[in-house]
């Protein structure tokens, strides 16, 4: 092949190979057809690292989880219903992966803006109300592993009523847990480092990360890995 020709067919697998990440194949679980196939818009700038979005469906929709935002389908009309844009965050650039969706798809929270919001007119319901979490610029010489500074896993109740918030310190030393309730839009810590019993064998200085959190199914207990 020449240099063009090459150059005419990868451009060519690039458009072929981009349409088919950006296809959302509906099926009829009864029958096994297609019910309906949704195309979403192209990506600027593709690149074969480029994967495709994931999904979430419950009873509010389809969420589809792009690189910047959610888009949210009706799933009896399958129109789109909205988008879920990611605003100003108080760590950095939130994206996707950090919003968790409600089980009964009315709500989502943004583990970076710390704030709950509706779906899908993106209308503020609560914010985590924790002095303890402090913004990257506000880091000097002087601040204590008391002060959270990394968010790091969150998780709906299954009544969709509350949310579990974790967070770790500037060297990862020390946590905290939070419950939100998005009914009164109350904080209220739940427990940290010191309050936690991990063990006699356990020695939270090692430890390497944690696992995601989440409510037992009657949302009276949360439950956490520790991976060391």
């Amino acid at each position: 092949f020449g240099t063009d020709e090459v150059k005419n067919e990868i451009t060519e697998r690039e458009r072929v190979f981009q349409e088919e990440l950006r296809t959302i194949t509906i099926y009829d679980a009864k029958t096994a057809q297609v019910a309906k196939t949704l195309q979403l818009e192209p990506i600027q700038s593709p690149s074969r690292r480029t994967s495709t979005p994931s999904l979430i469906c419950n009873k509010k929709g389809l969420f589809v989880k792009e690189t910047y935002k959610v888009i949210v389908f009706d799933t009896n009309s399958w129109k789109e219903l909205g988008t879920l844009e990611n605003d100003s965050s108080t760590t950095g650039a939130a994206q996707p992966n950090y919003l968790e969706i409600a089980p009964d798809g009315s709500s989502y929270y943004n583990t970076t803006t710390l704030e709950a919001k509706s779906i899908p007119d993106n209308k503020l319901i609560a914010r985590l109300n924790a002095p303890e979490f402090i913004t990257q610029d506000q880091i000097n010489e002087n601040t204590q592993e008391d002060k959270m500074v990394h968010p790091s896993f969150a998780a709906y109740s299954h009544d969709s009523k509350k949310v579990v918030i974790t967070a770790t310190s500037l060297r990862d030393l020390y946590l905290m847990f939070w419950i939100l309730d998005l009914n009164s839009g109350k904080t209220t810590q739940v427990g940290d480092l010191y309050s936690l019993n991990f063990g006699e064998n356990i020695d939270y200085q090692w430890k390497k990360s944690f696992q995601p959190i989440q409510f037992t199914p009657d949302d009276q207990k949360i439950v956490f890995g520790l991976y060391q």
